[in-house]
């Protein structure tokens, strides 16, 4: 679906204007001393848009240790849940980059205070807004309260070039919104996502597909009845790249329960059906005949997001309900309309800003963690919502990842290099298996230092890709001209080629001397220098060259000839 795009519209020039006048005001520390050689964190009052023209709570860690000679690189933390999040320590093994955390419009720090200003839109436009400001200042070109700049703050070297955003859980639907909405204004900047276990589309988030949860002494939302607790109407192999397939069908409303109004009737009695759980003592289970498995005779719970007063339901539940005629029934000062649930997931759903990201950020690239057991879909193993957000970047050419590769995981943790539970996605290639993650996941236990591994890969990577303006250097070595071959004969087509940040891919081509191209190899891995073409037995006699085409990292393209034409004549009688 094609989002609006919405513009830059604050004048910079305004927003110092503004941090020039709020300098005088009273505000925490700006900066806590730390070990000698650094600060443990600064903090930072940020004028924003977002924030209804007040301030954001930014906090700063700078590194331990400049990743590279010439300075930091960046990367900014977007909290998961629906929380207005907070600004504690993250991504603390990923301390040779300059780490940002902040609150969410409207949002408070309970623990220490901090607090941003504005109204807290569930990660709405408020706060899309307010992550770019956020990404803004990362970049130098927004100054704080003080009317001071990043580089102002802290005493490293900033990477303004080289910045990151990494999402956590919900966090990862918000920093691709932000890239989305405001991509143009963050180019130059903004290089690559992470995306840790993000419920990209409204079905995941909301859990429809399950796990469903016991209603307990303390409310609903207790923990899986079983292990068999995935909706019993979700068929895996209806998946897409925006909707996962549901059969909604039974969708039901019930007014008098405020806990499961909405919900999949499967007992057909129209309420949501519950029975005394033995196993878990003061809990209740939707299955009724205790067989470790919901399945379509009993029934299922339907979750919401919060749109602050209101619920509202994933995007398919929501047209479900609509399609039932029951969405005439709810309250609207309890549920959004379908068309006010739409505008809702509109800014909310990854899986429908990939697109419009991608246009906005060509160069930007992702990557998507996974560990082998998800925690927002601790009912499946298939990972959906992982398959989507990888799908969403491949679909739209851009470079992405299932996880960091071995060797970012080992330079982080040099004491796993005995493990042999770490695999080793090749760039851009989806698991054979969605269904096997021994495959392509991670063991749950080495979260924070395959969380550092992926912002020192993809920083790496937008390092290597800032540095590098020369193509490909390419040279054909054989043959080179004057040779005749038969139609059926085996040749050996020899070349070099290096380029300062490793070839990506090769392509080998005969052009004729009309110029026409015959495909022999594409997608040849960059460290082969030698190849072996038989010629096919219908290839038109007549003069050739070799060709050879590599690609870099960043997408820069050098080739070379043969320097004389070789002959191919017909096969030997």
């Amino acid at each position: 679906m094609a989002m609006e795009n919405r513009p830059l519209t604050f004048s910079l020039l305004t927003l110092a204007l503004v941090s020039m006048s709020l300098a005088a005001i009273p505000r925490t520390a700006a900066a806590v001393q730390g070990p000698p050689g650094g600060l443990t964190y600064v903090d930072v009052d940020l004028p924003s848009e977002g924030a209804g023209g007040g301030t954001l709570a930014l906090r700063i860690f700078p590194p331990a240790t400049s990743r590279y000679p010439e300075g930091a690189p960046v990367v900014v933390f977007a909290a998961g849940a629906d929380s207005a999040g907070d600004v504690g320590p993250e991504l603390r093994r990923a301390d040779q980059a300059i780490r940002i955390v902040y609150i969410h419009p409207g949002g408070r720090d309970a623990v220490n205070g901090r607090a941003s200003d504005g109204f807290y839109d569930n990660r709405g436009p408020n706060c899309i807004a307010a992550l770019r400001d956020v990404v803004l200042f990362a970049a130098g070109r927004l100054r704080d309260d003080r009317n001071r700049s990043i580089d102002d703050v802290l005493d490293v070297p900033v990477l303004h070039d080289n910045i990151g955003l990494f999402g956590s859980s919900n966090g990862g639907n918000i920093v691709v919104a932000v890239a989305a909405r405001y991509g143009a204004a963050l180019a130059g900047s903004l290089r690559y996502l992470v995306q840790w276990e993000s419920p990209v589309s409204s079905q995941v988030a909301t859990l429809d597909m399950g796990p469903g949860r016991l209603d307990c002494s303390g409310g609903p939302g207790g923990p899986p009845p079983t292990a068999g607790s995935v909706n019993p109407w979700y068929d895996p192999s209806g998946f897409t790249d925006y909707t996962l397939y549901i059969d909604y069908s039974k969708i039901a409303y019930d007014p008098s329960d405020t806990a499961h109004p909405i919900f999949l009737d499967g007992s057909g009695d129209g309420r949501y059906t519950t029975a005394e759980d033995p196993r878990n003592p003061g809990c209740r289970t939707p299955d009724l005949d205790l067989d470790g498995m919901l399945e379509t005779d009993e029934d299922f719970p339907l979750s919401s997001y919060s749109s602050g007063t209101r619920r509202v339901y994933s995007r398919p539940a929501t047209v479900a309900l609509e399609a039932s005629g029951l969405a005439g029934q709810l309250p609207s000062a309890t549920f959004l309309s379908p068309s006010e649930a739409a505008a809702y997931w509109d800014d909310r759903e990854a899986v429908r800003l990939y697109d419009e990201a991608s246009v906005e950020l060509p160069e930007m690239e992702g990557m998507v963690l996974c560990s082998l057991v998800d925690h927002v879909q601790t009912a499946t193993i298939d990972k959906p919502h992982s398959r989507q957000a990888f799908n969403g970047w491949r679909r739209n050419g851009r470079h992405v990842r299932i996880n960091p590769s071995r060797a970012a995981i080992l330079e982080v943790d040099p004491s796993l290099a005995g493990r042999t539970d770490l695999p080793d996605m090749p760039d851009d290639t989806a698991p054979s298996d969605w269904g096997d993650p021994d495959t392509y996941a991670y063991p749950d236990t080495l979260e924070p230092v395959v969380q550092a591994a992926a912002v020192y890969e993809m920083a790496d990577r937008a390092r290597a890709r800032s540095g590098d303006t020369a193509a490909p250097a390419v040279t054909v070595l054989s043959p080179d001209g004057g040779e005749k071959f038969r139609r059926g004969e085996a040749i050996s087509i020899t070349w070099e080629a290096s380029d300062e940040t490793g070839i990506e891919s090769q392509t080998l081509e005969a052009v004729s001397s009309t110029g026409e191209s015959f495909a022999i190899a594409s997608g040849l891995d960059g460290t082969v220098r030698t190849y072996s073409w038989t010629v096919p037995a219908d290839t038109p006699k007549g003069r050739y060259r070799i060709r050879v085409t590599a690609t870099d990292a960043t997408g820069h393209t050098g080739e070379d000839s043969s320097d004389r034409r070789f002959k191919i004549r017909r096969a030997a009688a």
